[in-house]
This record gives C-alpha cells, sequence and structure tokens, in this order.
C-alpha cells in the first residue's frame, strides 16, 4: 500500500476492516520514501557513469565547434542536445534548458531568435535518463569578446561568489537534519554576507535585477529528477508538501542547486544570474561529487 491507494480505495479499505481496525492504519508512505531513496552500494557506479556521461554532454554542448557567436542560437544547442541524447542510447529526462543574460538582460529560454553574442552568459539546465536513473546538472559558460583571453574579473568574482555559495550549502547538509534546516542555514548566511533571499517563485533568471540574490532550491534525486526524498529548500507545501522537513540520510543522492544573483558594475550595476547545480551523494563522512564540479566559468572564444 506504499504506492496507489486512491481516497475511494482507502474508504472500500476502511469500510472492510470497519472502526476498531480502522484505527491502527498507519501510511506507508515513508516505507516507500526510504525503499526508494536508500541506495545499495552497486547503485553508486552506474549512477557515476550517468552523471559523468551528463557533464560530458554539457560540456559538448558549449564547446566552439558547436557554438559559433553571432550564428548559434540556443535553441540550436537544444535541438543538438536532444539529437546527441538520441544518437547515444540515452533520453533527456527534461528538456534542456538554455538561457543567455546580455549585460543583466535574460531572455526566453530556448530562443531561436536570439543569436549568442560576445560578451554574453549563457547557463544550461540538462539531465540524462538512463534505465532507472535520472541526472540533473547546470552548467554557466562565458562567450569572449575579441580582445579577451578570459572573462571579466567581475565576471569570475560573480561565478566564484557562486561557488562560495554552494560550498556553504554543502557543509551544511548534515545527515539527520531536515531540509528546511539545511535551507535556513545556508540563507541566514547568505544573508550575513548581503544577500537578499530568491524564492523560487520569483527566480533572477526572467527578469533584471540590481541586487545581490540567493536562492536555494537542493532537491533529492536519483530515480526522478526531483525525487522522493528531502528537498533542501523554503516551507512551499503547495510545490513540495511534506519534503522540506524530511530528514537528509547518508546513501541517498542529491542535486545541490541554488543560483546567485551579483550586481555587475559595468552594466550600470544590472546583475548576473549564475546557476549551480550538482549531482551529490550524501556520506557518514560528507558529501561526494558524481563528476567533476564546475569551479570557474566555460570560456567559449569568439
Amino acid at each position: 500500500m506504499a504506492d496507489g491507494l486512491t481516497a475511494t480505495l482507502k474508504q472500500y479499505l476502511e469500510d472492510a476492516i470497519g472502526p476498531e481496525y480502522t484505527e491502527r492504519l498507519v501510511s506507508a508512505e515513508l516505507v516507500g520514501r526510504d525503499f526508494r531513496a536508500t541506495r545499495l552500494p552497486v547503485e553508486f557506479g552506474p549512477f557515476r557513469r550517468l552523471c559523468e556521461w551528463t557533464v560530458a554532454w554539457c560540456d559538448e554542448g558549449f564547446s566552439p565547434h558547436l557554438v559559433i557567436p553571432g550564428q548559434t542560437t540556443t535553441a540550436d544547442i537544444h535541438w543538438w542536445m536532444r539529437d546527441k541524447a538520441r544518437e547515444l542510447g540515452l533520453a533527456c529526462e527534461f528538456l534542456p534548458g538554455m538561457r543567455i543574460n546580455r549585460q543583466g538582460q535574460p531572455f526566453p529560454t530556448n530562443s531561436p531568435k536570439h543569436s549568442i553574442l560576445p560578451g554574453d552568459i549563457v547557463t544550461m539546465d540538462a539531465g540524462l535518463a538512463f534505465d532507472l536513473y535520472r541526472s540533473d546538472y547546470q552548467r554557466t559558460a562565458y562567450v569572449l569578446r575579441e580582445d579577451e583571453t578570459e572573462p571579466p574579473a567581475t565576471l569570475r568574482q560573480a561565478y566564484a561568489d557562486a561557488i562560495a555559495v554552494r560550498d556553504k550549502c554543502i557543509e551544511n547538509m548534515i545527515p539527520g537534519d531536515a531540509g528546511s534546516v539545511v535551507w535556513q542555514r545556508t540563507i541566514d548566511w547568505a544573508t550575513s554576507q548581503g544577500y537578499d533571499i530568491m524564492y523560487p517563485a520569483a527566480s533572477g533568471r526572467r527578469e533584471v535585477i540590481t541586487r545581490p540574490q540567493v536562492g536555494v532550491y537542493g532537491h533529492s534525486l536519483g530515480n526522478s529528477t526531483h525525487d522522493i526524498g528531502a528537498r533542501t529548500a523554503v516551507h512551499w507545501p503547495v510545490a513540495y508538501g511534506d519534503r522540506v522537513g524530511y530528514p537528509l540520510r547518508a546513501n541517498e543522492f542529491y542535486s545541490v542547486e541554488l543560483g546567485v544573483v551579483t550586481p555587475i558594475p559595468e552594466w550600470g550595476g544590472r546583475a548576473v544570474f549564475i546557476g549551480i547545480e550538482e549531482d551529490v551523494a550524501l556520506t557518514e563522512h560528507g558529501v561526494e561529487f558524481f563528476a567533476p564540479p564546475q569551479n570557474e566559468l566555460i570560456v567559449i572564444p569568439s
């Protein structure tokens, strides 16, 4: 009864067994959660391979042979990634999302109308499906201008600041602590650093922002992109149900997902959105990345 018991069937069951035994019924939801979310040692290898494939797939999506500034659109990358996944015998767990941020102005996701230009920040959100496993990653690239050999110092610092938030969130991921507790500790630290809180329903991906903000949206994953276990997120029952109250548990897989918005002086104070997402295993000894994490901006030459 861990799955598939509708309200009508529950009423039928209660009518059949009567009030005395109905009072003894206990929800099996958490049994189903723990059975699905707890990972055996044999599962780590296949999931690690899927994550490594995903990161390589994302990296190739930002490669110079694919991205030609002034010509390639985010829609072009989107369709290439779908075709590549199919060619490899894999499936896209969700439609890959590519977004341009041009001097603080976010563009529509996967737009066929906007070519990627020098000076753009491009964020990718993508995941692959293989057998019963699902991955979920974000990667961020900068397109060099003709006279540049590396991203501007302000953008490098913005990315470093986002990594600092990621590392603080990972530090706070302690087995046994509720997802909402991990979220609150991370947000308390972020606000002490001068950040505003960015809530999921008001993401900095879609609007021009001029204030530093942090949003943390971590979640369980493995058999689904957003799986049945704990979420390290704000208490938002309409979206997350009880999952922010679930404890993080060792030997489970999680996405460390967050967004950091940093104003850029040369953009007139308009902000860049940096999306971070890495798939990890939580163990008794801490967090282990399944694939090499992105620690600096990917560079696309002009």
